[in-house]
């Protein structure tokens, strides 16, 4: 059984000194080609998400729902997604279920977000992150999870 927790609206402009430092990292930026798709429902978080990953030297792409993701996994070809469990269109892990399944998107590691603690990792995930999650915490997973290949 997972417990849920509110999720709430994250307000990415008090991160905005996160990007700054970000923007004057030196040595740590990972390499600019590694591609994340961010898919959440709530612009505030996905654009906020991105931009984050924008300003550490990463390529960022959005998407806000489930149906929207599939087009931009194929356009993209992205290295890394960021996958809220819950979208308006369909669930995360129905998406999730989709990529594992087809030979063009099944390596590619998924880091879960959600607001529910899950028991057991669902299969196919390289990880399940809780909510809320800050810019910074979400880029060290994206980056181990970029690091271990594609899954």
């Amino acid at each position: 059984m997972s417990q849920h927790f509110h999720e709430p609206q994250v307000a990415f402009k008090e991160f905005d000194w996160m990007v700054r430092m970000a923007n004057t990292s030196i040595g740590t930026r990972p390499e600019p080609q590694l591609r994340i798709l961010v898919v959440d429902d709530h612009a505030d978080t996905r654009d906020g998400y991105a931009t984050y990953f924008r300003a550490s030297g990463l390529t960022a792409f959005t998407a806000g729902s489930g149906h929207e993701a599939r087009q931009q996994i194929e356009s993209c070809a992205p290295d890394v997604v960021v996958l809220d469990v819950t979208l308006s269109d369909m669930s995360g892990l129905d998406l999730l279920a989709e990529m594992k399944q087809q030979r063009a998107t099944s390596d590619i590691p998924v880091l879960l977000v959600s607001g529910h603690r899950f028991e057991q990792r669902p299969t196919g995930a390289a990880n399940v992150l809780l909510k809320p999650l800050l810019p910074d915490q979400l880029l060290q997973h994206v980056r181990h999870a970029a690091g271990s290949g594609r899954t």
